[in-house]
């Protein structure tokens, strides 16, 4: 999720999750934050060890520490980020229109498969020249 994608209010925190071995391990993360008011999305990458959590600023980081261990891991807050005011949009038929350069945040991805699947559908959209997956990064760049 790009920072453009953050709900006004709302901020993503990106944690590392330690002692996780399997997917039930990730699900139970994600269930554990899940259930603290003010979340609106949770997900966890396996792989990376990576949760990433988008919820209110009024979620206390202290909170989310509690409910990871509490389900029997350990977090560590690594980044945060808040929505940035948008520019104002470009002026019709202004050449610096013509090209822009996205990045987003996709979850779920398991594979070369995976982000092969996501830059076919996204490189189909009208109007986008190139997509790239970095699958380790789960990072999409239109």
């Amino acid at each position: 999720m790009s920072n453009n994608n953050i709900p006004a209010g709302s901020v993503r925190r990106i944690w590392q999750i330690g002692g996780m071995s399997c997917a039930a391990c990730a699900a139970a993360v994600e269930k554990a934050v899940r259930k603290l008011d003010g979340i609106s999305d949770a997900s966890v990458n396996l792989i990376t060890e990576k949760l990433t959590l988008v919820s209110g600023r009024d979620v206390a980081a202290e909170d989310v520490v509690k409910a990871v261990q509490k389900a029997g891991f350990t977090a560590e807050l690594l980044s945060e980020e808040h929505p940035e005011e948008q520019p104002p949009a470009p002026a019709a038929g202004d050449n610096a229109a013509k090209h822009i350069q996205m990045l987003f945040a996709v979850g779920g991805m398991s594979c070369a498969a995976c982000s092969a699947a996501v830059e076919k559908a996204v490189g189909k959209v009208p109007g986008v020249a190139k997509a790239s997956v970095n699958l380790i990064m789960e990072r999409l760049t239109v």
